[in-house]
């Protein structure tokens, strides 16, 4: 029987992680339930991280530091957590069920070659046209 490779992009895993959007984490369970293989990028997991960091650092701002909404837009794109905190970030992720479940693919020369092809002769933004080359 014929079993689709599903690949999972950075915000799904995201709402996956942190639950929130109900149908990703639920699209996800249906998958892992037929064990459909699914993969996911070196790069979608450096967004992850990237993401969940300032994510943490934002929180971090808002009950530590008592600063209110305008100063954490303006500075949590600056995440400065420290060696605890970020290895907080990193267990929550790869001890997570997702990554249990996700193989994580590096992209091949020919891949990189073709993701910038289609970043100069196409509008897609940079980062989709890593993503739509992660798997072949």
């Amino acid at each position: 029987m014929y079993k689709p490779l599903i690949y999972f992009d950075t915000n799904v895993i995201r709402d996956i992680l942190r639950k929130r959007r109900d149908e990703s984490v639920e699209l996800f369970k249906k998958i892992k339930s037929v064990k459909y293989p699914c993969v996911s990028s070196i790069f979608a997991l450096m967004e992850l991280v990237e993401s969940e960091k300032s994510q943490y650092y934002a929180k971090k701002l808002l009950l530590e530091n008592k600063k209110d909404i305008n100063q954490i837009c303006r500075e949590y794109r600056k995440c400065c957590l420290d060696e605890k905190e970020l290895s907080f970030v990193e267990n929550n992720i790869i001890n997570s069920e997702v990554f249990d479940f996700i193989e994580l693919l590096n992209l091949s020369d020919e891949n990189w070659t073709i993701a910038k092809k289609y970043a100069f002769s196409t509008n897609i933004s940079a980062t989709d046209c890593i993503h739509i080359n992660g798997v072949k």
